[in-house]
Parts: structure tokens; C-alpha cells; sequence
């Protein structure tokens, strides 16, 4: 799930008060998570006294800030779905907004409260889809860092009048001629069939096992090997799920390599059916349009401009001039994305070179 942008949220990144504290923190729905919760925040507000003193300010104004903290903690509420909790204090305003995203800790103390770092904080779900393919029995797994929930049992037996006897060698799996290779393709479209389902549910990466020569075939048929990020070859007709754990573990333990690989198919395949904008000026023009679903992002890439240029939707080279009151035009898509319930990733610097450093899918 995507955190949405809220006026809330808006105030804490955009406020200029001081001193200014903003606390973001996972919320965990088990026993004792509340004791938990309190005995963090509760260091939190120490590290922060400790850190106002240090920037010499006024003991009745930390004497007001730590009352504020307090009593803000107190009202955090973290029932119901909420996975994180950014609590924001100054001593004219304060803010509680929760988060359906699990995030990571995090302290600031007199820092603006920058779009970017609230994306970048934001604890990415390792979620994956598993294709096991397999002579007689054929399976789609959901799979994450816990645990792996079978999603379907496919068998040859679903198919009317489907034969199925793979011979131990196959020289040409394309030949219409022979009637095992026919029912082989046929077995394999179907299988795809159920994965484009599937897919719609979940827009995940995907891992391809089975032998070698079943996972060729199926590259070659499969309407989404866009989204398959890594082929493991092996027997896999008997493994069970402690077996399939096993061998995608040294995989999956690059996560990021997944991911990144993930993304990167996702928007070739973007481009090449002309539904990705590219470069700053798309990118603003799409996104306030309001049809943001995928920004991605090199990591530090930024471009500056004079407020009064940015003109929505219009853009121009002439914004790249900056000035002393100049903002970021990235982080104002970023905003703009979130705030219509889009997807924010980055990615390491030069990955989008072929795409301007910067690309937007829209939700059409």
C-alpha cells in the first residue's frame, strides 16, 4: 500500500517553525506494542531535549515542546491497519498522521521535513510471485520474507484431452507437427492464463523455476516475461515449499537487485507501448494531470526552478535558471504524486539515462 499526501502531512513538510521536532515511527498491532511504542518515543523525547539544549534554546521552550511531545504521544492511536506514525510538534502547531506503510525510525530536530526523505523512509515490502513449472503439477506462489501462500494448483488434468509425456529430448519444442509438442504449448498458454490473473492482483516480480528446457519454452509463449526478474533451473516436480524457500533464497537476498530489475522491465516494457513519460517536462505534465501511478527516480537527481515558472501543466527549458527562492520541481511531482495515491521509487544514479533520469507511468 501507498501513504497518500493529507493537508496534515503537507503542513509538517512545508512548516518553517523553530525549534521544530518530527518523529516517524513503526507501529506494530501485537501484544505489548503499545508499552513498546512509548518506551521508543519516550527515548525519543530525551534524545530531543538533549539536542534543543545543545542548540541553545530557551528551558521554557523546551519545557513546551517536551509537554507538547508528551501529550501528543499519548493520543497515538494504533489500532486498525496503521503501520507508522509521524508526530510533529513547534510551538504553534502540531500534527499526528498515520501512515499504512511500515517505515523506519527516524529524528528531526529543526531540519525541513523533505519529501524525499519521507519517500526513501518508507520500509519496502519483499513480496514476490513464484511460477513453479512442472511435468504433471504446476504452481503460483505468493512469497515474502515470512512465508509463501500457494495461490494455485495447476495439473494437466485441467485441460480437456491434454497429453502430456515430455520426452527427455526435445530438438525443436516449436514443431506443429508433433502432437507433444502441441499439447506442451497449449499446457504452458494455459498456465500463462493464470498468471495474467494473478497479475492483476498483484503487481509483482516474478521467479521462474523448473527445468531448463521448460523454462525456455515458457519464455518464449509467456505474454509477461517482462515481469519474470530471475530463471532457476532444477527438478522441481517434487520440492516442497522448505525446498522452494532453499533455492530461491540466494536470490531473493538481493533485494534490491531484485527490484531494481523488476522496475527496469516494467518501464522497457512502458516505453516500448508508448505509456511512460520521460524527462522533466513529461513527467510534470502527466503528473498534474493527475495520472501518476509508477515514478521512478535516480537517486539524487533534482532540478531546480523559480516558483513563478512553473505553470501547471505547461513547462519549460527555461525553468533549469535558478534563484535564491528556487525549489525543486522533483519534489513537487513527488508530492503530487503521492497526493493522488501513486508509487514512489528510486533507483541508483544513472539507471535512467535512456529515460532522462526520471519516469512516470500512469493509472491509463
Amino acid at each position: 500500500m501507498k501513504p497518500k499526501m493529507n493537508k496534515d502531512l503537507m503542513d509538517i513538510i512545508s512548516s518553517t517553525d523553530r525549534p521544530s521536532v518530527s518523529i516517524i515511527m513503526p507501529i506494530e498491532t501485537k501484544p505489548g506494542s503499545r508499552k513498546e511504542l512509548a518506551f521508543h518515543l519516550q527515548l525519543s523525547i530525551t534524545a530531543i531535549e538533549k539536542e534543543l539544549k545543545h542548540r541553545n534554546y530557551p528551558d521554557d521552550t523546551i519545557a513546551l515542546m517536551d509537554n507538547k511531545l508528551k501529550t501528543l504521544i499519548k493520543s497515538v492511536n494504533i489500532s486498525g491497519s496503521r503501520k507508522g506514525v509521524v508526530i510533529y510538534a513547534s510551538p504553534v502547531s502540531e500534527h499526528i498522521y498515520y501512515l499504512n506503510t511500515p517505515v523506519e525510525s527516524q529524528l528531526y530536530v529543526d531540519q525541513p521535513f523533505k519529501i524525499r526523505d519521507f519517500v526513501k523512509n518508507i520500509k519496502e515490502q519483499q513480496q514476490y510471485l513464484v511460477l513453479v513449472l512442472s511435468k504433471a503439477n504446476s504452481r503460483i506462489i505468493l512469497g515474502n520474507t515470512s512465508e509463501f501462500t500457494t495461490l494455485i494448483n495447476l495439473e494437466t488434468k485441467d485441460i480437456d484431452d491434454i497429453q502430456y509425456d515430455l520426452p527427455e529430448r526435445v530438438s525443436n519444442f516449436s514443431d506443429p507437427s508433433s502432437s507433444k509438442d502441441v499439447a506442451t504449448e497449449k499446457w504452458l498458454r494455459y498456465i500463462d492464463s493464470k498468471l495474467e490473473k494473478f497479475l492483476k492482483v498483484y503487481d509483482l516480480p516474478i521467479f521462474l523455476l523448473g527445468t531448463e528446457k521448460m523454462l525456455g519454452h515458457f519464455s518464449k509463449i509467456s505474454h509477461h516475461r517482462n515481469r519474470i526478474v530471475n530463471y532457476i533451473h532444477g527438478n522441481f516436480d517434487d520440492a516442497d515449499i522448505y525446498q522452494l524457500k532453499s533455492s530461491l533464497r540466494p536470490s531473493v537476498s538481493d533485494w534490491k537487485k531484485v527490484r531494481d530489475t523488476h522496475l527496469l522491465l516494467q518501464l522497457r516494457e512502458l516505453f516500448d507501448n508508448g505509456k511512460l513519460a520521460c524527462g522533466i517536462k513529461d513527467v510534470w505534465k502527466k503528473a498534474f494531470q493527475k495520472n501518476g501511478r509508477l515514478l521512478v527516480i535516480e537517486q539524487n537527481y533534482r532540478f531546480q526552478t523559480r516558483p513563478g515558472v512553473l505553470t501547471k501543466p505547461g513547462f519549460t527549458k527555461e525553468s533549469e535558471n535558478t534563484t535564491t527562492d528556487s525549489i525543486d520541481a522533483v519534489d513537487e511531482i513527488i508530492a503530487q504524486i503521492l497526493s493522488n495515491g501513486g508509487d514512489i521509487k528510486f533507483v541508483d544514479d544513472g539507471m535512467l539515462e535512456a529515460y532522462h533520469h526520471i519516469a512516470l507511468a500512469g493509472f491509463h
